[in-house]
């Protein structure tokens, strides 16, 4: 039997390599908002731009951030948002596929695709990474304000993502508690504010720190407030309380008029009755009971016994600085010399030119800065208390307390060279 011969023929077909690769050095980046960033690509090795497609792209393949056809940027197929802020500057003849993109954006985070297809083969590569943007924001800003008896704090910062933490710390103690608002803005990125009540600014220094929540940077300010500073705050809060507190007098503010029956005869009266002063001689006047004969002394028109009162006096001193104005009963004496006091029924502030004092028994010393030239007088009959007011300032002068007026008049003292305005 003849024995066939079978050949059995093999075909082996060569496996061949990948032209080139696609590699990129970083899988996940970090941008600020607003700056520029490189988001590296290389191509191993090196290949001729002809025929060569080097497409960016942003999540989706269609979402073209650049694209560099034989060499040549195609920008009609590029993105909107893309033009202008995204470039290659080499090709990949040079094997340096490097994207910049410029002007970071919130909505530029996401993964980055660098694909290269040679449109002669089938072959591509891509590498891919992955973009997160963050928002660094401002250095805090800290105002400082009076609230009260208080100091009020404010730290504000703007610029962040995502919304970072904002925290406290006085000297001593740590993560104080304080009233926080964010808000986000169009841009997509936050705004922060806290604030914080001192109610002893002398606690030493206190820092404002804002942390990003990513990135875990923390920038913060310290603020102190000097002893100076302290000093002018306390003045300016007394300065707001005397403001609240004539305020709220001042609402009962009404008219008074001097009452010509009871002024000694050496005052010169207006004929409406708002001014007086004193005249080069004394007139000739009815001896009535009800006029002061021996002191330069006039009453208002208005008799009060209950509830309460307030009304202005403006001081013209024409050379003359000695004066006393207030409140006296309807019993006060009018005939012969007498001296001011509660014990003589009268309840004065008294101005020379010296200096101040509330005429008690013995008087009662005032220091003031300046010489008030508006007084305002504060009648409550219910709480027996005159208080008398530098309107201008709204400084209180002095003050009678638990005194029993019963029933009284507003009272001058007309010194030589001063004239009394009311109602100014």
């Amino acid at each position: 039997m003849d024995r066939a011969l079978v050949y059995l023929t093999i075909v082996l077909t060569p496996v061949t390599a990948a032209l080139f690769q696609v590699s990129t050095q970083d899988k996940f980046l970090v941008a600020e908002v607003g700056s520029d960033i490189s988001l590296p690509c290389t191509l191993t090795p090196p290949q001729s731009p002809d025929g060569l497609d080097v497409r960016w792209f942003h999540n989706l393949f269609h979402q073209l951030v650049f694209i560099l056809r034989d060499g040549r940027e195609d920008r009609q197929q590029q993105n909107e948002e893309y033009r202008g802020r995204a470039s290659l500057p080499t090709g990949p003849d040079t094997g340096n596929l490097t994207l910049i993109l410029r002007n970071v954006q919130l909505s530029d985070a996401g993964k980055y695709h660098c694909f290269v297809e040679d449109r002669n083969t089938p072959e591509y590569e891509e590498a891919f990474m992955e973009l997160m943007v963050v928002g660094l924001g401002t250095p805090p800003a800290v105002e400082v304000s009076l609230q009260d008896n208080s100091v009020l704090l404010s730290c504000s910062s703007t610029g962040w993502f995502p919304e970072p933490a904002i925290r406290w710390e006085k000297e001593g103690q740590y993560n104080v508690s304080g009233v926080d608002v964010t808000h986000s803005k169009k841009d997509g990125l936050f705004s922060i504010k806290s604030d914080i009540l001192l109610s002893d600014p002398r606690d030493g220094k206190v820092f404002c720190g804002v942390r990003h929540p990513v990135m875990g940077k923390e920038t913060g300010t310290y603020v102190k407030i000097s002893e100076r500073k302290t000093e002018e705050y306390d003045k300016k809060i007394e300065h707001l309380r005397h403001e609240i507190d004539w305020r709220k007098v001042s609402v009962y503010k009404e008219p008074i008029l001097f009452d010509h029956n009871t002024a000694f005869p050496g005052l010169l009266i207006s004929p409406d009755f708002h001014c007086i002063s004193t005249g080069e001689r004394v007139e000739v006047l009815d001896d009535n009971p009800e006029r002061f004969d021996t002191e330069p002394c006039v009453l208002g028109t208005s008799l009060f016994t209950s509830g309460v009162h307030y009304w202005e006096t403006e001081i013209q001193e024409r050379g003359g600085h000695f004066w006393s104005l207030g409140i006296a009963r309807h019993s006060v004496r009018r005939k012969g010399g007498m001296r001011e006091s509660p014990e003589t029924e009268i309840w004065a502030f008294r101005a020379t030119k010296e200096g101040f004092s509330g005429l008690t028994s013995p008087p009662t010393p005032i220091s003031l800065h300046q010489r008030p030239v508006v007084v305002g007088t504060y009648l409550d009959c219910e709480e027996g208390k005159v208080t008398f007011y530098d309107a201008n300032s709204f400084q209180p002068l002095f003050e009678f307390m638990e005194s029993d007026f019963v029933s009284v008049y507003p009272f001058y003292y007309v010194g030589t060279g001063v004239t009394f305005r009311l109602n100014p």
